[in-house]
């Protein structure tokens, strides 16, 4: 698909907002075990830590409480990613709805006039990400499942290789992290 050279991240950006917040698809387990999305921010958007071990905090969905992010008697799939709650008085939310509130703002047709790709075909593009990632389905090798997500984001020298890189390598990458096929 013909791009304008740079503009890699405003499409990237636009698919991971139509992913979330139109089809709201995405691989919560891979979420919740492998970043920090469950972890509950407050309104200036730093991280709600323990008073004691100053670790990160999470909400568990079974227990309905506040835990550290790392408790040992919760598993990974009992954190919340989309909840609010309130911790010594003050409101929180999960990483995860600050990251869908923020993606708001890169829509398809903002990406369209910035990247020259129209806006049907970055819709049709994120479709086609979510379908083929599998979300769910898993593969057995050797006698172990895993999980099965035949999609990749592959970046060299175009996105990476020039001033403010890093920003669009993040963007491209978010698209793997959602649909849990990271690395």
């Amino acid at each position: 698909i013909p791009i304008l050279p740079g503009t890699d991240s405003a499409v990237a950006l636009a698919m991971c907002n139509y992913i979330l917040n139109t089809l709201h698809v995405y691989d919560s387990l891979y979420l919740k075990a492998k970043t920090n999305l469950p972890y509950l921010v407050v309104s200036n958007g730093r991280y709600v830590r323990d008073k004691d071990s100053r670790k990160p905090l999470i909400f568990d969905e079974r227990e309905k409480k506040v835990k550290v992010f790392d408790d040992p008697d919760m598993a990974y799939e009992d954190c919340s990613l989309d909840i609010e709650c309130e911790v010594d008085g003050k409101k929180c939310v999960p990483a995860f709805m600050v990251l869908k509130e923020h993606l708001k703002k890169f829509a398809l047709e903002w990406a369209s006039e910035i990247s020259t790709v129209p806006a049907d075909t970055i819709r049709r593009i994120a479709t086609e990400w979510v379908e083929n990632a599998k979300i769910g389905s898993t593969i057995s090798i050797d006698g172990k499942s895993f999980p099965y997500r035949p999609v990749s984001s592959v970046i060299f020298r175009g996105a990476q290789g020039h001033t403010n890189g890093i920003h669009q390598v993040a963007a491209i990458d978010l698209l793997s992290e959602l649909v849990g096929a990271e690395d």
